[in-house]
């Protein structure tokens, strides 16, 4: 073995993993000796990070779009994945190439937009003393949802961690034997969008919106068919800019909407970095 590289769930400072959901203390120094390689050729990466640098490696089939529009390569590129977390990240073209940076949006604010997003908030907040996107937009967030818009109704896996109900949530949302369950996640893909569109307009990512992550391949005949594009446009006196733009250029980012990674490369890639 000549060189090591880790695409690790977390913020990587100076060679060290700093994980909010792992118990894993990571160094690059230490790996370097259990490895017996030298320190220069252990790279430590964010997984979302490694997820943006890998996307340029895959072919136009690798890909499923779920809004299609103008290619424009030479603009900035986002990357948003739900799973056991949520992570963001950004490719931006500095004038002869994209150059991937991590970021901590999932720790952000929760912002809700309606009504019922209001009251949900109130919901949580009665649980946990901050709520952050994560706590909605990740395999975790299904539960306390479904609580919320059906508090009467309980299945097998709530007496379990609220993560181990996602997939009970996703399967009986899928077949239709629980209309709660398909309530929680139109709920749950509405507000992602509006989550992904936010992401868009902070890094101007006309360049396309990637989707990774472990949900968005689980929940795909969900997502095709939900408001999530119509969510992700829905930015008030900027929504002409992600539906339609000024220009070509502009008006890529929303258009083209893409959930990166087709369903067996997505697979492939969680096996490895998440």
């Amino acid at each position: 073995m000549a060189a090591a590289g880790f695409g690790v769930p977390g913020t990587v400072v100076d060679g060290r993993l700093h994980a909010a959901h792992i118990p894993w203390v990571l160094d690059s120094g230490s790996l370097a000796s259990h490895l017996q390689l030298p320190r220069e050729r252990i790279v430590l990466m964010n997984d979302l990070v490694a997820t943006a640098r890998g996307l340029r490696h895959l072919a136009p089939k690798d890909f499923l779009c779920l809004n299609r529009g103008v290619d424009h390569s030479e603009e900035n590129i986002a990357v948003i994945a739900a799973g056991t977390g949520l992570g963001e990240a950004v490719l931006y073209w500095d004038g002869r190439g994209h150059r991937a940076a991590p970021s901590e949006g999932g720790s952000a604010d929760f912002a809700p937009r309606s009504d019922q997003e209001i009251a949900f908030l109130t919901f949580l907040k009665k649980r946990l003393p901050r709520i952050s996107c994560e706590e909605l937009f990740s395999g975790r967030g299904f539960r306390p949802i479904h609580e919320f818009l059906g508090p009467d109704i309980h299945h097998d896996s709530f007496s379990k961690a609220a993560g181990e109900s996602a997939q009970e949530i996703t399967q009986n949302a899928l077949n239709g034997s629980c209309p709660i369950c398909v309530e929680t996640l139109d709920f749950w893909t509405d507000a992602f969008g509006s989550e992904a569109g936010n992401l868009a307009l902070r890094v101007l990512a006309y360049g396309g919106v990637y989707l990774a992550g472990g949900i968005a391949v689980k929940i795909l005949p969900l997502l095709e068919k939900s408001n999530f594009c119509r969510s992700f446009a829905d930015k008030g006196q900027l929504s002409a800019i992600l539906h339609r733009g000024g220009s070509k250029r502009r008006g890529s980012a929303a258009r083209r909407c893409q959930r990166g990674h087709g369903c067996h490369p997505l697979r492939r890639l969680n096996s490895s970095l998440f």
